[in-house]
Order: structure tokens, then sequence, then C-alpha cells
């Protein structure tokens, strides 16, 4: 069903973008959104438990700003509203087990300025359930894609650990995105578009959705 309703989802955002307009001012800096993956000890373990291990995705937000340009000070002159950072907060839990997201708990919104880019940053705990902690990252981070798009915030990058990068890629190619080669001067028809870097550096992808 997710995968039906995807491309659908991918057009909407597309359109929505650019009827919205730029509203990006140069005083807000990339914002970095964190997603930190970790097997839930001693819970849900009981003996024939169908839901053990439990992986937790914590994410996080945050966007400084910038020193303002002389054209941001004569606004706020004028009594414009200065930015105002946003500094590391937490935005949701995630819950998956056995490769399903099965909860969520909310604790915030999304208020990372609209027509600003970022990255998306994976870190995984150092548990036995690697694949597991690297499903859940996977699941996380498409879900933020759609969330961060549908507020016209665009995705720059998205920075994982190298001892997990081919297990990430895999994981996106599972729910519809495939590798493609970037030409320089060609034109990518691809409306969902992913950078995916490795940390440290040394590994690059690029991805799109169903091409």
């Amino acid at each position: 069903m997710f995968r039906l309703v995807l491309p659908s989802i991918f057009i909407f955002i597309f359109c929505l973008t650019f009827l919205m307009g730029d509203s990006a001012e140069a005083t807000t800096a990339d914002w970095v959104l964190s997603i930190n993956t970790k097997v839930i000890e001693r819970c849900l373990n009981y003996p024939n438990s169908k839901l053990s291990p439990l992986v937790r995705s914590s994410i996080y937000f945050e966007q400084n700003v910038l020193e303002p340009s002389d054209v941001d000070k004569e606004l706020q002159k004028r009594g414009a509203e200065p930015d105002a950072a946003i500094p590391e907060t937490l935005y949701e839990y995630l819950y998956s087990s056995h490769f399903r997201t099965i909860g969520m708990r909310r604790f915030k919104q999304l208020v990372i300025k609209p027509g600003t880019t970022g990255t998306i940053k994976v870190t995984t705990s150092n548990s036995s359930f690697k694949q597991e902690e690297i499903n859940a990252a996977a699941n996380a981070t498409i879900r933020m894609y759609l969330d961060l798009y549908l507020n016209k915030m665009p995705l720059r990058s998205i920075v994982v650990p190298r001892d997990g990068f081919d297990l990430f890629i895999q994981e996106l190619q599972r729910h519809g995105f495939r590798t493609f080669t970037l030409v320089p001067g060609q034109f990518n028809q691809s409306v969902a578009t992913l950078s995916i870097r490795s940390e440290p550096a040394s590994r690059q992808q690029y991805m799109n959705y169903g091409m």
C-alpha cells in the first residue's frame, strides 16, 4: 500500500514546492536532523515474543542562525522579527520490530524554517542487531523525507555510518528507491532524488524513486 501511494505523494510535494515560493532568508543556517537508533533492552522480550528486538529511532532537529546581512538589519529596524536559533530538540520516537514501524510518539512540531536546506545524520548503536537498526533508520529517513518536503524543507544529503552504508542502500532499495550515476548537465526527471554519503567520508551514492 505504501509503495502504491508514494509516487502520488512525491508528485503532490513537487507541485506544492513550486506553488508556495521561496521564503528563505540569508540569516538562517542549514538545519540538521539526527536519527539515532537503539535496541531497547528488556522490553517485549518474553518467551516467544514476536516483537523482540524492539528498536527505537530517536529523531532530533536543530538550526543555527548566521550573522544577519545589511538588508536583514534594515528590515529588523523596521520591525521585522529576527531569526532565532533552534537548539537540538527531540521531535519524535519511532518504534520498529522485525522490519516494520509499529509505533510513534511525537514531542514537538517540526519548526525548521521553510525554504532552508539541511542534512539527515544517522547513527546506530553497537548492538548485535545491526540489520534491524539500519532498517529502522531507513524507515525513519523515508518518513522524515516526506515530512520535510511537505513543510518545504529541501533535503541536501543523508549521512550514514560507513560500516552500515551498504545495508542502508539495500533498505532504501527495498522501499522502491534505485541507485543511479549523476551525470553533469543531464536532466534528472525524478522528483525524489537522494544523496547518501558515508561518515567517515569515503563513499557516496545517488538514489531516486521508481526510476
